[in-house]
């Protein structure tokens, strides 16, 4: 599980291997975030991530500053040899989905001969800028060994300096009459400290 602590909220990330089944015995990442505004925690999202037939596990995830999640997993299949990938949310992005593109950190060369796998995954947050997700896995080597591989991706919505998010909904209408635009509930969240007033206009 991962904590962090926003000040106006707590939030607790965790995931763990779940069988899909649409496919005979497809494995894929189930996770979820739990936050804490008051005295009781209460579920605030939570998805699973199994996008085609390959199989996901090994999950290791975690948030930066401004609330982007990053998640990293093991994926093969029949046809995929055991590499390493990984997708994840931006702060503003639907709940409970992970829509950003996913990305091979580092394909898999072999088939592993082994019976143990990933026992240190990690993703962990750069406590320099509380921005870069630094992730490290093994993947197969063609030889039939594993090897490691240690990666970063940084958001480009996630800043160092204090600052505002501003995210909404309904953000996407079309209007062919004059009152038929629905309400567009905005949500200000503030950045690394930031708590003064904000006016929009």
């Amino acid at each position: 599980a991962v904590y962090r602590n926003f000040g106006t909220h707590e939030t607790l990330l965790g995931n763990f291997v779940t069988d899909v089944g649409d496919f005979d015995d497809h494995h894929g990442i189930r996770w979820f975030e739990l936050q804490k505004t008051g005295a009781a925690w209460s579920l605030f999202q939570e998805g699973t991530y199994a996008p085609d037939s390959h199989h996901r596990w090994m999950g290791r995830l975690a948030m930066d500053g401004a609330q982007n999640i990053a998640i990293g997993y093991s994926i093969s299949s029949a046809t995929l040899n055991a590499g390493i990938r990984y997708t994840g949310r931006l702060q503003g992005d639907p709940l409970g989905t992970l829509p950003q593109p996913e990305t091979t950190l580092q394909a898999g060369n072999g088939v592993h001969s082994g019976e143990r796998w990933g026992d240190y995954s990690a993703m962990s947050i750069d406590p320099a800028d509380d921005c870069t997700f630094w992730s490290t896995t093994e993947y197969a080597e063609a030889t039939g060994t594993w090897a490691t591989r240690i990666g970063s991706v940084r958001v480009d919505a996630c800043s160092a300096s204090p600052g505002i998010l501003l995210s909404g909904t309904n953000l996407t209408q079309k209007v062919c009459v004059p009152g038929d635009l629905t309400d567009i509930e905005l949500t200000v969240t503030g950045l690394n400290g930031f708590s003064d007033d904000v006016t929009l206009s």
